[in-house]
Parts: structure tokens; sequence; C-alpha cells
């Protein structure tokens, strides 16, 4: 099996994990404890969070506590309310709902690690659309 299909398994499951945990979750409060509790089960995530419909960020940016954050005065992870509208992976999620969208790979300003960002849109219990994004470490 190619390293390719172990990585697009890990990370549609991952995906669908989460997914299921946060479809009942519409506030930041409960959005964050998912995404604080799941972070910790995964060394290869190197921070997750949940943008609404509207493309406005609504959990806060959960980084992993097992990765090093470079100490770069410039990072400073987002916060809810930050708006992502116009960021290619949160569009591909919107437009293509239900599919994994992947983005290129960059650098993370947060570790100075190989990335790229997972996307994906759902429904939560509420009916409106949200877009969970993990930002994977390009290594396994």
């Amino acid at each position: 099996i190619s390293d390719t299909i172990i990585r697009e398994e890990f990370t549609r499951e991952l995906t669908e994990k989460l997914v299921a945990k946060l479809c009942n979750a519409t506030t930041t409060l409960t959005i964050d404890s998912i995404l604080d509790a799941e972070i910790l089960n995964h060394r290869d995530v190197e921070c997750l969070y949940v943008i609404n419909g509207e493309g406005k960020q609504l959990s806060h940016t959960i980084m992993n506590p097992k990765i090093m954050v470079e100490q770069d005065e410039n990072f400073k992870p987002a916060l809810p309310g930050e708006d992502y509208g116009s960021k290619k992976y949160f569009r591909q999620a919107m437009k293509n709902k239900q599919e994994l969208c992947t983005s290129l790979e960059y650098i993370s300003k947060a570790t100075g690690n190989l990335c790229k960002t997972i996307s994906y849109a759902y429904q939560g219990i509420d009916k409106k659309w949200y877009v969970i994004c993990i930002d994977l470490l390009c290594k396994f």
C-alpha cells in the first residue's frame, strides 16, 4: 500500500470521527472542548479549527501541545471571528460540500513545519454548514 493511500485513509477516518462529534456542537465552547480532546490523540495534526458557513472562524485555533511552536512574534493563532471567506481551502470545501479538500503544502508560520490544510464542509444539527480545518504535518 502506498503512503498516499495510507495518508488518505487516515485523513478520511480522522475527518469522519471529528464530524461525528462536531455535528451536534454549534457554539465556540462546545466545539473547542471537542477539538481540545481530539488533538491530543494525533501527533501529526498541528492544529484544528472550525469556520462557519459565512467564512468566520467559530472555534479557537486549537494547537497541538505535542508540537513545538516556534517563537515567531509574528504568529498568533487565529481567534473566533477571523474572516476566511477569501481562503481557497474554505471556498473549495463550501463548493464541494462533504468532500475532502486538501491545500497545497506550505510552511507553517506556527512551527516552521511543512503542512497542508484538510478542509471539509459538514452540516450541523442546526442545519447550518460548517468547515472543519485540519492542519496536517506532511510526514508520517
